[in-house]
């Protein structure tokens, strides 16, 4: 891209970056974006009004959601029409497919997102009910409006990276929410809740905690996420109290996945370890004995304790069902993919629609899922890699592998070639996505997670 060598635009340029660049600094006021972002992963996740499951959370979640990318996308343009007003229209527009050419080159994951995007948008031009794919489905409101929405969050996101304290502060927001979430669900499992509510998700009578994000798979989901973020600011605390608080946080976060009961979170737990293992070995940091030993002694205490509880029964069999796939929900998740891949086969290119898997789901209901579901209509395949290929066919899957991909090998040369304040952060941030993968294939994610 060439430069716009004006006096006006440089400076107008300049000031957008000290923006960015200063939030977070001591002494700086924090940009509009660095609130926003930050304001929303703390939100997002315990931001709720009381209802029965996940689905009455959604609505209030996106709206929270729309709104932030609202103000962010009014931020962009504001700064835009400034840069246009400062280069004059015409110059603007002459380098504006430049720009766009040069930040797909600088940036191969944001153009990864932005491909994801126009996909998600070709499928709901072309889906099965576009006005739903637009808007989402009742339960899940995941439509290209709240497809776009995070879109907007990670670009935002995205321009603050450059600053090194960045990560750290998304990492303490997050931090912050898990609390808040882990706080409310020890209250549920304590049956202290002061809210009633009418439908709660159970497990051979075990209440399973959702707290403020509705169901216990994505609050575990969530708390997986965000365990070795949470992990490594214990690490870098600056006292022996943020430390102690820190890890506090993390064995009782541990706690709540284990006595969710969620298979797909348990897992996600084992793959942050592997993870985070390896990332670590790579990074060439060297692991302190003492922290080892703490974190495997706690582990194993957390993840044993529920075996003193009357959560042993529910326990002990949910954990036999992680290899039985005769289990009912191991063959409901079965039918369900093999619905979604049959939706693949009929609709390649772009699939049925964004969040259209509710719409297209009947005539592929066979017998034996009815057996076992009754009359409920499904409005997800419980599986996030199956769930794109069906509603954003083939295209949309290609896309979401680059994403993958990209992600992948930006943290991994974090981790091998960053400072050591940087290779720790890549070695959470890598293990937090993993974290967020490995439960999103056995289920789905929402705009908490």
């Amino acid at each position: 891209m060439r430069s716009d060598r004006s006096p006006k635009s440089r400076s107008g340029g300049g000031r957008a970056r000290a923006a960015a660049a200063g939030a977070g600094r001591p002494g700086v006021q924090p940009s509009l974006q660095f609130l926003v972002v930050i304001g929303l992963l703390f939100a997002l996740p315990i931001f709720f009004t009381p209802g029965q499951l996940v689905e009455e959370f959604e609505f209030t979640k996106v709206t929270l959601l729309v709104t932030g990318a609202l103000v962010l996308a009014a931020w962009w343009i504001a700064a835009e029409s400034s840069r246009a007003t400062s280069a004059g229209f015409a110059k603007w527009a002459r380098l504006l497919p430049d720009r766009i050419a040069s930040a797909m080159r600088r940036d191969p994951l944001g153009a990864a997102v932005a491909l994801f995007a126009l996909s998600a948008a070709a499928s709901t031009v072309v889906s099965v009910r576009p006005a739903l794919s637009l808007f989402g489905a009742p339960q899940s409101h995941a439509g290209l409006r709240t497809l776009v929405a995070l879109a907007a969050v990670f670009y935002a996101s995205r321009s603050l990276a450059s600053n090194p304290v960045w990560i750290r502060r998304v990492a303490q927001a997050a931090g912050a929410g898990a609390a808040v979430a882990t706080a409310y669900a020890l209250i549920q499992i304590a049956r202290l809740d002061p809210i009633q509510w009418h439908r709660q998700s159970a497990f051979e009578g075990a209440i399973r905690a959702g707290s403020t994000v509705g169901h216990a798979n994505t609050l575990s989901a969530y708390l997986t996420m965000c365990l070795p973020l949470i992990v490594w600011l214990a690490s870098r605390g600056g006292s022996r109290a943020a430390r102690v608080a820190w890890l506090t946080l993390a064995a009782s976060s541990l706690f709540v996945i284990a006595v969710s009961l969620s298979r797909g979170a348990w897992l996600g737990v084992l793959a942050v370890a592997v993870a985070a293992f390896l990332l670590a070995l790579a990074s060439t940091q060297r692991l302190k004995r003492s922290w080892l030993a703490t974190a495997f002694a706690t582990g194993i205490v957390v993840v044993l304790f529920p075996l003193l509880t009357p959560m042993r029964g529910p326990f002990l069999d949910r954990a036999r069902q992680l290899t039985d796939l005769s289990a009912p929900t191991s063959r409901t998740r079965v039918e369900l993919w093999r619905a979604g891949i049959r939706m693949v086969e009929d609709h390649p290119a772009l699939g049925v629609g964004v969040d259209a898997y509710l719409a297209a789901f009947p005539r592929y209901r066979t017998s034996r899922l009815t057996e076992l579901e009754w009359g409920g209509t499904p409005a997800k395949a419980h599986s996030d890699a199956i769930q794109i290929l069906a509603t954003q066919g083939i295209l949309g899957g290609l896309a979401a592998l680059a994403i993958v991909l990209f992600a992948a090998r930006a943290v991994w040369r974090v981790a091998r070639r960053g400072s050591p304040e940087a290779r720790g952060a890549a070695v959470a941030a890598g293990a937090a996505l993993v974290g967020y993968a490995v439960p999103s294939l056995v289920g789905f994610a929402t705009v908490a997670t």
